[in-house]
Protein backbone atom coordinates (compact mmCIF):
# COMPACT_ATOMS: atom_id res chain seq x y z
CA UNK A 1 0.00 0.00 0.00
CA UNK A 2 1.08 3.46 -0.80
CA UNK A 3 0.52 6.98 0.03
CA UNK A 4 1.36 10.60 -1.11
CA UNK A 5 2.16 13.08 1.69
CA UNK A 6 3.05 16.59 0.61
CA UNK A 7 4.44 19.00 2.77
CA UNK A 8 4.61 23.03 2.56
CA UNK A 9 8.08 24.36 3.64
CA UNK A 10 8.13 28.16 4.21
CA UNK A 11 11.15 30.64 5.94
CA UNK A 12 7.96 33.53 5.67
CA UNK A 13 7.62 34.16 9.59
CA UNK A 14 9.21 31.06 9.93
CA UNK A 15 13.23 31.69 10.93
CA UNK A 16 13.85 27.92 11.22
CA UNK A 17 12.17 26.48 7.90
CA UNK A 18 9.82 24.41 10.29
CA UNK A 19 7.96 21.67 8.11
CA UNK A 20 4.17 22.77 8.39
CA UNK A 21 2.99 19.08 8.29
CA UNK A 22 4.84 16.85 9.70
CA UNK A 23 5.41 12.48 9.09
CA UNK A 24 5.36 11.62 12.26
CA UNK A 25 2.19 9.83 13.15
CA UNK A 26 2.73 7.93 9.65
CA UNK A 27 6.26 6.55 10.72
CA UNK A 28 4.72 5.57 14.06
CA UNK A 29 1.77 3.89 12.38
CA UNK A 30 4.22 1.75 10.83
CA UNK A 31 4.97 3.79 7.02
CA UNK A 32 8.03 4.09 5.87
CA UNK A 33 9.43 6.78 3.04
CA UNK A 34 9.86 5.29 -0.25
CA UNK A 35 10.75 8.39 -1.96
CA UNK A 36 11.27 12.91 -1.09
CA UNK A 37 10.65 14.39 -3.86
CA UNK A 38 10.96 18.91 -3.32
CA UNK A 39 8.80 20.40 -5.86
CA UNK A 40 8.25 24.23 -7.25
CA UNK A 41 10.76 25.86 -4.88
CA UNK A 42 10.79 29.93 -5.43
CA UNK A 43 10.94 33.16 -3.57
CA UNK A 44 8.69 35.98 -3.07
CA UNK A 45 7.74 38.48 -0.58
CA UNK A 46 6.02 38.47 2.57
CA UNK A 47 1.86 38.59 2.79
CA UNK A 48 1.43 41.89 2.48
CA UNK A 49 3.51 42.07 -0.23
CA UNK A 50 6.92 43.80 1.13
CA UNK A 51 10.30 42.58 2.63
CA UNK A 52 11.69 42.94 5.87
CA UNK A 53 13.98 45.82 7.31
CA UNK A 54 16.79 44.38 5.19
CA UNK A 55 15.12 43.90 2.00
CA UNK A 56 15.04 39.84 2.06
CA UNK A 57 12.14 37.73 0.88
CA UNK A 58 10.93 34.24 1.73
CA UNK A 59 11.80 31.10 0.31
CA UNK A 60 9.11 28.56 -0.02
CA UNK A 61 8.82 25.34 -2.05
CA UNK A 62 6.94 21.60 -1.70
CA UNK A 63 8.26 18.19 -0.60
CA UNK A 64 5.99 15.09 -2.78
CA UNK A 65 6.54 11.76 -0.22
CA UNK A 66 6.21 8.76 -0.90
CA UNK A 67 5.08 6.69 1.66
CA UNK A 68 4.69 2.45 1.64
CA UNK A 69 3.40 -0.14 4.23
Amino acid sequence: MQKLVTIFLSDDDDDDMEVQEHLEEFLEDGWHIQTMTPLGAGAGYGAGGESDAEGHCYVAGWLAVVLEK
